[in-house]
């Protein structure tokens, strides 16, 4: 098995090789087995107890896919299952959960480098944890950031100003379905990118109650989630205001289009606030139906949700060429590593020459409110 010492190119980080081995979906059975070694010796590098031999880091970077300095950088820290806010499923494995856990480790690793260059925006979050009633909350949360009554243009700009980090699932991790966390006090949401625009912004407005409201999931907590969702995209004095009347279902497609969300969630929201009676609930739901109109809530040329920090990070990279490959190798990762936790959210595009210049510029956000 080799001797187990100090691998002398730098400290050794359990934190890394614990996040990696969960981002590739490896149990400690099955990366002993990959690596040739004892199962016992996996789980003392997982505690910290001994540092593998340059022997063994070899063959934990072949099996899990990783550059052998990845395992070598500063500590990371370790996601806790019951910290995240991962929606209950009965397809869901352990293993799914597991890799999307390792995704926001390996993203939190990501956020660190990219606050090395840039000063990125303060996180500007309300406690809300002693407000039991999360439709009040989301009010609360409109008022404080002075949006009104007004719908909102971004919701992935609008938190990224806020200071909520925002990366995208990858594909094999993805059924584990949106989530958010908090780690080492920062506010993260992990997408899944395959999700229509519309949906996106309903995962945001639910991530965002979850960070606001509680720590962790449960079904109590995805209920108030939902509620604080529904509320912040689609507030209560607005939409008294914009009741239908009559309640045709043309008027409710121009109020989905307004307010960015799809038609069912806009008709579900009105006979909630008893804006619309029971029959005149079912009849326009069964007119969306009829007509195919199930996602006319989404505006044509209305703005995608993409982030605009992640943008404006890549474009100073790429004015000062900086390759994907250069911002890759001092995460320590592997180019399509980068690319996943991007996904739908950014284009990189950094292909061209390495420039040595020290970056450190500072980027603002304005919110996207109005």
């Amino acid at each position: 098995m080799g001797s187990e010492c100090s691998f002398p190119a730098g400290p050794f980080q359990p934190s890394r090789m614990l996040a990696a081995r969960l981002r590739r979906g490896f149990t400690v059975n099955t990366l002993a087995e990959a690596m040739g070694v004892d199962r016992r010796t996996i789980s003392r590098h997982d505690a910290g107890l001994f540092a593998p031999s340059a022997e063994h880091l070899r063959a934990a970077a072949r099996a899990l896919r990783f550059p052998e300095r990845f395992f070598l950088g500063s500590d990371i820290g370790v996601l806790a299952p019951e910290a995240a806010s991962f929606r209950w499923s009965s397809k869901r494995t352990a293993r799914q959960r597991d890799m999307a856990l390792g995704s926001a480790a390996v993203a939190g690793a990501f956020n660190g480098e990219i606050e090395q260059l840039y000063a990125l925006p303060e996180r500007d979050l309300p406690d809300l944890a002693h407000r039991s009633d999360p439709k009040q909350a989301a009010e609360f949360v409109r008022r404080k950031w002075n949006l009104d009554e007004r719908p909102i243009e971004s919701m992935m700009q609008l938190l990224e100003s806020k200071g909520v980090r925002i990366f995208s699932l990858p594909a094999d991790a993805a059924s584990a379905g949106p989530f958010s966390l908090w780690h080492r006090n920062h506010p993260f949401i992990l997408l899944d990118a395959a999700n229509p625009q519309y949906e996106r912004r309903f995962d945001l407005a639910r991530e965002l109650g979850h960070l606001l409201l509680h720590r962790g999931a449960g079904p109590k907590a995805q209920q108030a989630a939902i509620a604080f969702g529904g509320a912040f995209l689609m507030p209560t004095d607005a939409m008294h205001a914009d009741a239908p009347h009559p309640p045709a279902l043309e008027k409710v497609i121009a109020l989905a289009h307004k307010w960015g969300v799809p038609l069912a969630a806009i008709a579900h929201r009105l006979h909630k606030l008893g804006l619309l009676s029971e029959w005149q609930y079912r009849r326009i739901r069964d007119q969306i139906t009829e007509h195919g109109a199930a996602d006319e809530g989404t505006p044509a040329g209305a703005r995608r949700e993409t982030s605009s920090l992640l943008q404006q990070v890549f474009a100073s990279l790429r004015g000062r060429g900086i390759t994907k490959h250069k911002i890759a190798g001092s995460l320590h990762v592997y180019p399509t590593d980068v690319d996943v936790l991007t996904f739908g959210l950014a284009i990189i595009g950094l292909d061209g020459a390495v420039s040595s210049e020290h970056l450190r510029p500072r980027l603002t956000l304005a919110s996207s409110g109005q």
